[in-house]
């Protein structure tokens, strides 16, 4: 595998202007923004920038996705386009610094192809780059790349231009301020004139930064309820109705040609107050293909702003439509909605964000395709992105301005969504499948419960929900033996579950640790007698619990064993039963379940015979001249010893 290749295993490919996998991309429409894509299109042009950085900054939905994807693909037309990356708090791999600069690489190599064979040889010569910090990572994947291209091009005009949108929705401030200092040294540090061309919201971290560190080498702008703005949002309107009227399925039912009134669309655009979201919004709602188009304008119309919302709110209009659409959803299907709406919405920092719907109905015990039946109203706000197979299926929410709506009880009243109890249902879920055989389900549940727990509202019924946990597979061991506990559970599953409790805010959560430990303890017990009344299964045990887990990630499992002690079939069909030690394609770090099992192992009569008998086979396999001769001579002394 070439440095390229691992390169491209890095990329967030949503994060891309062009990206294929963006339902509905925010774009300018024609003939709008027409003064600031003219402004920015002559600084980007120019031919040395007194301010090298350019800073786009407004509020929730006044348009500056779409201003900074429609200025992408005219730098892309004029060969001015380095590079861009658009942030987004949902996106998979969007919303982290993490995939930052190998997505800037990988469209610098693109962009300017005499970089692309430093790129490569940089990734081939420190494979571990990635790993490194995001200075280190642009110093060797952008900045000596690009001065390499440049001193050996012909002397032309090169792509100059990064474009980055959405800063604020990176997680953590602090990413979001070394982002931007590391972009700067960057530009800095490339000798050929470069510029950074950002848009974010003017969060208090990102402003901090522009006012000092960044103040003499950017400048700003301010996107809010101008007059252009707002004639803008009139050609926009003026362009969506017609569309309608010329192609809706329903269009025979509209009044008239004329459809709708000016005065109706004037209402339109004071209620949009300058944001841009809300007409692409009321555009969406009123064009939903199975609705009278008349008859969904004129519930936006009469929608009325909440009185108690008129103070230091600044989005009354957007809050009232929002508020329109979901008093739309029947009463029998709104808290479900909603449910869904708050597990899709708010564990953003979580993975899984592009799992498809039908892994959200197993987790959340839902019948297949309710996700879809449930966010049918919703399609001015949501869309499912659809696809040839199920698992390539994805929920695209429109924007960061819905979750900003409902987390708030001021704005959003009776739709208001806790995320604290967002969390509390899906830590409930995590605990019902915790014996589930679904490997996504295991994964999720694996990397993300700690998380959740985190998170959650400390309710009784989370609490009871983690009582009965242990209680009811104590039970089922008894009756059936070992075949009744599923690997997974006891190696992933309850200690993910032991530590999560560690994390929660849930009263006397120490005891409830222990009492949990406790039955983790009993379970293993009643599994261990199986694997030591088989000399091949004894050492296999011994080997996972007392040889130091790290050298297993170096080293495979399977070989050392299938090397130093063989398992016959039936041996390995206990452990496929028990704990599955001989091969587990999940290997995380174990160190609870190797530590609880290492204890009880210790406890049991004939400890001292299976530990000798165990290092009598390291022995032989060092004067068999085998490849695991020098762990064996590091580890013997200090790992295969019990007293006698």
């Amino acid at each position: 595998m070439t440095g390229f290749d691992l390169l491209t295993q890095k990329v967030a490919t949503r994060a891309l202007h062009a990206s294929g996998e963006i339902c509905d991309p925010a774009r300018c429409h024609p003939d709008t923004r027409v003064a600031i894509l003219t402004d920015l299109e002559e600084w980007a042009t120019g031919a040395k920038y007194n301010s090298r950085i350019q800073w786009i900054r407004g509020s929730a939905g006044v348009g500056k996705t779409a201003i900074m994807r429609s200025i992408a693909e005219i730098l892309e037309r004029r060969k001015l386009l380095l590079a861009t990356f658009f942030f987004w708090r949902t996106g998979d791999r969007c919303n982290t610094a993490e995939f930052l600069v190998p997505t800037l690489a990988y469209q610098i190599a693109i962009s300017v192809p005499g970089t692309r064979y430093h790129i490569n040889r940089a990734i081939e010569e420190n494979p571990l780059i990635f790993t490194q910090t995001l200075e280190a990572q642009s110093r060797a994947l952008i900045v000596e790349p690009l001065i390499i291209a440049h001193h050996q091009s012909v002397p032309r005009i090169l792509p100059r231009i990064f474009v980055i949108d959405g800063l604020d929705e990176c997680q953590d401030a602090e990413k979001q301020c070394e982002v931007l200092n590391v972009l700067n040294t960057t530009l800095k540090e490339i000798p050929a004139p470069t510029a950074l061309l950002v848009a974010s919201r003017p969060e208090n971290p990102i402003r901090k930064i522009f006012n000092t560190v960044l103040k003499g080498t950017s400048s700003s702008r301010l996107l809010d309820a101008s007059r252009n703005a707002n004639a803008d949002i009139r050609r926009f309107y003026v362009a969506k109705f017609r569309e309608i009227r010329y192609h809706h399925p329903l269009k025979f039912y509209l009044p008239s040609s004329e459809w709708p009134l000016a005065v109706d669309i004037t209402l339109l655009v004071e209620r949009a107050s300058g944001q841009f979201i809300y007409a692409a919004t009321v555009a969406k709602f009123v064009a939903a293909p199975d609705k009278n188009p008349a008859s969904q304008l004129k519930i936006v119309l009469e929608s009325r702003e909440h009185p108690e919302t008129l103070g230091p709110n600044p989005f009354p209009s957007l809050d009232a439509l929002y508020s329109t659409i979901f008093s739309a959803i029947s009463s029998e299907d709104i808290q479900a909605t909603l449910r869904i709406i708050g597990v899709l919405l708010f564990p953003q920092r979580l993975t899984f964000s592009l799992a498809p719907p039908s892994f959200w109905e197993n987790l959340l015990g839902l019948r297949d395709g309710e996700i879809r039946r449930l966010l049918i109203g919703l399609e001015s706000l949501v869309s499912i992105r659809e696809s040839d197979t199920e698992i390539k299926k994805t929920v695209h929410f429109y924007h960061a301005s819905l979750a900003d709506f409902l987390s708030d009880p001021k704005r959003s009243g009776p739709f208001f969504m806790d995320e604290g109890m967002v969390c509390e249902d899906l830590a409930r879920c995590c605990i019902t499948h915790l014996s589930t055989n679904d490997d996504d389900v295991k994964q999720y549940i694996v990397h993300n419960m700690e998380s959740i727990f985190c998170r959650a509202k400390p309710t009784m019924g989370l609490y009871q929900a983690i009582e009965k946990v242990g209680t009811l597979y104590s039970s089922s061991l008894l009756e059936n033996g070992s075949s009744a506990i599923r690997p997974h559970f006891l190696k992933y599953m309850f200690p993910t579950l032991l530590h999560a409790i560690l994390k929660s805010s849930l009263p006397a959560k120490d005891k409830l640790y222990s009492m949990k430990l406790k039955d983790y303890r009993l379970l293993i017990s009643q599994v261990l007698p199986h694997y030591f009344r088989d000399e091949h299964l004894a050492f296999l045990t011994l080997g996972r619990v007392s040889l130091d887990f790290n050298y297993w990630s170096v080293l495979p499992f399977d070989d050392f064993i299938d090397e130093v002690c063989p398992l016959p079939i039936e041996s390995k069909t206990v452990d496929r039963e028990g704990f599955c030690l001989y091969r587990d394609a999940y290997w995380h770090d174990l160190r609870l379940f190797t530590e609880t099992a290492k204890e009880l192992i210790e406890t049991m009569p004939a400890c001292g015979r299976w530990f000798s008998t165990a290092a009598l086979r390291l022995l032989q396999c060092m004067d068999s001249n085998s490849r695991y001769e020098f762990l064996v001579c590091l580890r013997l002394s200090n790992s295969i010893s019990c007293p006698m």
